[in-house]
């Protein structure tokens, strides 16, 4: 029998164990076997490699085309699935778009019809005429006409869904199908609002859709959409396949952008038919596109691994940019095939402390900046702490198509309301909220105090532009003095209602669950009751939360929006009364003055006339004041100077393609930050030594005190002298 001394190597894992006469010849192995452990996560074959490793920070929801809408897992399908128009990867301010899929930008025209509209009663409900048939008028409606015409030869990638498994050529058809399927009511298409209004015909096929889905449920059947069914706004051209048209009822220039997002993709009908057979939802785990890569392999709750579309050619990396890309070098790769890195892998870190960690150790090539390192990265002056510079890493900074406020419940009795003393109520509570202190407080400084719903880059935003209801005096006491004068005008001064002489007392709704969205809140209670307001926090959870104000059952909360693409009219129908909740204007603002507007405004193209009309839409929400407006994101990111090419987009996220690796200099820096601990081998060993030499001995002495003991006992029972085991 033998007595062993075991443990574990902290870097792989590798169980040791030990033998009593053994363990001085094993040690130089054992020095072996701990020096060659490394902290590496990714397979050693790969050390040398032309590989991207990004991280996701979860597994994605989806990655069907017509259903993603998250820009974690966008990040990944925009890179699969290619779409007809796409954002230039450098031009900015404006950001420019120009065809991807398409052979040229598409062509848009004037169509004038006579569309039968029936009529309604005052009530809204429909005419009958004596026979009791539908009254209906012919309304001459002004639309418009887009052809697109795509590039021949492009083809899907291969693809167990494609006879031979071999992907086919991308037709017209492809896009008309995609678009009919986002009328699907089992898709659950995000963005169907966006398009059922415009394009003639797509509402009644949704609308003829919902009976048979119905009818198939009650006879326990299994439903399938017929997309043979002809869209009178969907056409292929009959003379070429590579020409479809998108027929519109009225003007929506806004039409171009959603032609570069990914749900308006094309969806090649094997696909859905493969893997959506049976009822599953097998499309959620299999996106079948054109793009530069195909997905080859989802491990849940580890990591998703592109690889290079073989059949993806024709683009080349941009040769002209932004002023100042030549200087960055971002056009050192200009003319060259896309893509510039063969393989992508995506790892899933739930940890924001791992991530870090691994960026640290080289293993990512680009991180954010962890709220809680802060000062270690970023200096007061903003600027890159010299320990990151000397690490080879760098700072870019980008501004978020995007607005984070607060919105007011217009529809509830003590906050809500179009009264002259409603508005002073909210503009006094706007007016006490101190952006400033926020954004210090939070990020270091980093972001744009919000004057107004649109963010920079988005045309109507106005750099001058201050609200009066906003903190645009440079002394936040002065501020708040402005904001005590209001309050009392509405009827609570220094916070008490004049009517019952009881403070003003109002629900503040969040999903803060993180230990910064608890300070963030905790701020937000103690500004507002800078004015004697009661202010009583009701945090839950996501879900929770996103009932509450689906179902306006709040008072004030916080919310936000990110842009779907750079116009105008994606940030005001935030206020457009018929997107009120459950729909995307989540205060329930109604202002008909401001429909009216809206409606104008979504149909022109940037103009002189369209800024104008701007203006006006932002001076009634600056005096009704349903949103407090907060701030613009300013977000850090750092890369290694091993990753080329690298800069941020704020809408576009197919972007992976224009990347590239100097994967030598990555290798060469990866093994100089994490060389195997000499010195903790030697720690390990002297540890081992001065603990086992003691044990050895003393379990040597027992077993021999043991041994004579046992020797006596047996030659005192037997006469015979002792024996030796």
């Amino acid at each position: 029998m033998e007595e062993y001394y075991s443990g574990l190597c902290y870097r792989c894992n590798q169980s040791l164990a030990i033998g009593r006469g053994r363990w001085l010849l094993l040690a130089a192995p054992l020095v072996a076997i701990l020096a060659g452990c490394s902290n590496n996560p990714y397979p050693l074959d790969e050390a040398n490699s032309n590989i991207r490793y990004a991280a996701l920070g979860e597994d994605p929801k989806t990655l069907d085309p017509n259903v993603c809408y998250d820009e974690s897992a966008g990040s990944v399908l925009a890179n699969v699935c290619d779409t007809f128009l796409q954002y230039h990867y450098l031009k900015r301010n404006p950001l420019v778009l120009i065809p991807s899929m398409g052979a040229r930008m598409p062509d848009r025209k004037p169509y004038t019809f006579t569309e039968q509209v029936a009529q309604t009663d005052p009530a809204g409900q429909p005419m009958l005429d004596r026979a009791g048939k539908p009254v209906v008028q012919g309304i001459l409606r002004h639309g418009e006409i887009w052809t697109f015409t795509l590039k021949p030869g492009l083809r899907y990638g291969d693809d167990p869904c494609f006879p031979g498994g071999k992907g086919r050529e991308v037709l017209a058809a492809d896009f008309v199908y995609s678009l009919k399927r986002m009328a699907d009511p089992t898709v659950g298409c995000p963005i169907l609002s966006y398009l059922v209004p415009h394009i003639i015909g797509l509402q009644e096929f949704a609308d003829a859709q919902i009976p048979k889905l119905v009818a198939a449920k009650q006879a326990h059947k299994q439903y399938t959409c017929d997309f043979s069914t002809p869209v009178a706004g969907l056409q292929v051209d009959p003379a070429n396949p590579y020409v479809f048209r998108i027929i519109l009822r009225d003007a929506y220039p806004e039409m171009k952008y959603l032609m570069a997002m990914t749900l308006t993709a094309p969806v090649p009908h094997e696909a859905v038919e493969f893997y959506n057979r049976d009822g599953q939802n097998g499309m959620r785990k299999h996106p079948v596109g054109a793009g530069p890569y195909r997905l080859v392999e989802w491990t849940e709750k580890q990591r998703l691994i592109l690889e290079q579309n073989p059949y993806f050619k024709g683009e080349t990396y941009p040769v002209q940019g932004a002023p100042g890309d030549l200087e960055a070098g971002l056009l050192e790769d200009a003319g060259k095939p896309l893509p510039l890195t063969p393989k992508i892998v995506f790892t899933i870190v739930k940890n924001s402390l791992v991530g870090w960690n691994l960026f640290q150790q080289g293993y990512m090539d680009s991180w954010g900046v962890p709220h809680e390192s802060f000062e270690q990265v970023i200096t007061r002056q903003g600027t890159l702490s010299e320990e990151m510079k000397s690490r080879g890493i760098r700072l870019d900074t980008v501004n978020g198509m995007d607005v984070s406020y607060f919105a007011f419940n217009m529809e509830d009795p003590v906050v809500g309301g179009y009264t002259d003393k409603k508005r002073k109520l909210r503009q006094a509570i706007s007016l006490a909220f101190n952006t400033g202190e926020y954004l210090d407080l939070m990020t270091h400084g980093l972001g744009v105090p919000a004057q107004g719903p649109l963010p920079p880059g988005v045309f109507g935003y106005e750099p001058g532009y201050k609200n009066p209801y906003r903190q645009t005096l440079p002394d936040g006491e002065t501020n708040l003095v402005k904001a005590k004068l209001l309050l009392s005008e509405a009827g609570y001064p220094d916070g008490i209602d004049a009517s019952t002489g009881k403070p003003l007392e109002i629900f503040y709704d969040d999903a803060a669950s993180t230990p910064e969205g608890l300070q963030a809140s905790g701020l937000v209670i103690r500004q507002l009751q800078q004015l004697g307001i009661k202010i009583n926090e009701r945090s839950s959870t996501y879900a929770v939360f996103m009932q509450r104000v689906d179902k306006g059952q709040f008072q004030l909360m916080s919310f936000g929006w990110v842009a779907d693409y750079p116009d105008p009219e994606n940030f005001f129908l935030l206020f457009y009364g018929p997107n009120k909740g459950p729909g995307p204007n989540a205060a329930r603002y109604s202002n008909p003055e401001f429909d009216r507007l809206y409606d104008k405004m979504v149909a022109m193209d940037d103009t002189p006339d369209r800024l104008a009309i701007i203006r006006k839409m932002r001076t009634i929400l600056q005096e009704d004041c349903p949103w407090i407006d907060d701030s613009h994101s300013v977000d850090p990111v750092l890369r290694y100077n091993w990753l080329k090419n690298a800069k941020s987009h704020p809408v576009a996220l197919n972007t992976a393609k224009y990347l590239r690796i100097d994967y030598r200099l990555r290798a060469r820096m990866r093994a100089q930050w994490n060389q195997p601990r000499y010195d903790i081998i030697a720690e390990f060993l002297a540890a081992l030594i001065l603990g086992t030499v003691p044990a050895i001995l003393t379990v040597r002495h027992r077993r021999r005190t043991s041994v004579r003991m046992l020797g006596r006992t047996l030659a005192r029972g037997t006469g015979k002298g002792p024996r030796i085991l």
